[in-house]
């Protein structure tokens, strides 16, 4: 999630006081991000703070602490996540370095996934894929291969043009590969540190 935002435009409010300041995000690589406020800033380290980021899926409130404040730029430390109470998605984690074989019997593709949760994924591809249509999905994970079934359920543009990216629903998979899916999401998160809280 914390990857979907680089470069983007956000706000974040300190809790103590209720002071809100807009930054754009520089870096994230979860659990810390770094934030540049170009207005300024009196942040202070350990102060608490608490934004809501979106990746076209899901829109997760999180909780920071800040660790590190140098002139307009802070480094937060996501403390928890959490979906919006309202919407039922699982919580997602980022996925770095992790392709898989996507095809729907006319189509197929190598692509990148952005993050995954127990229900889903989100994928970049340069093939297009219709939304509401069903795809055959093989990955690879620590030497074991998965294949799942899944219905393409959302699709952006991402801000590379030649590109897209998918949100793909995990309809079906047979036990063995349920099972190292959700291995695969449980390793993500331990590595990570994000929250499955909802």
């Amino acid at each position: 999630m914390l990857s979907a935002i680089v470069g983007r435009k956000i706000t974040v409010v300190r809790l103590r006081d209720k002071s809100a300041y807009v930054g754009e995000v520089i870096t994230a690589k979860s659990p810390v991000f770094q934030i540049d406020f170009s207005g300024g800033t009196d942040l202070h380290p350990d102060d608490e703070l608490e934004c809501g980021v979106g990746d076209g899926m899901n829109y997760v409130k999180i909780t920071a602490t800040v660790v590190t404040v140098n002139h307009n730029s802070a480094d937060l430390w996501v403390t928890a996540q959490s979906l919006v109470p309202g919407m039922e998605r699982a919580p997602r984690v980022i996925a770095p370095g992790v392709i898989a074989d996507v095809s729907n019997g006319e189509s197929s593709a190598t692509v990148s996934v952005c993050d995954v949760s127990e229900s889903g994924l989100l994928i970049s591809s340069h093939t297009a894929f219709a939304v509401g249509s069903q795809v055959e999905v093989k990955m690879d994970f620590n030497g074991a291969s998965l294949k799942l079934v899944a219905k393409v359920v959302r699709t952006n543009q991402a801000v590379k043009k030649e590109a897209c990216e998918l949100g793909l629903q995990i309809l079906d998979a047979d036990r063995l590969s349920r099972a190292r899916w959700n291995h695969l999401v449980a390793s993500l998160l331990r590595r990570y540190g994000l929250s499955r809280a909802a």
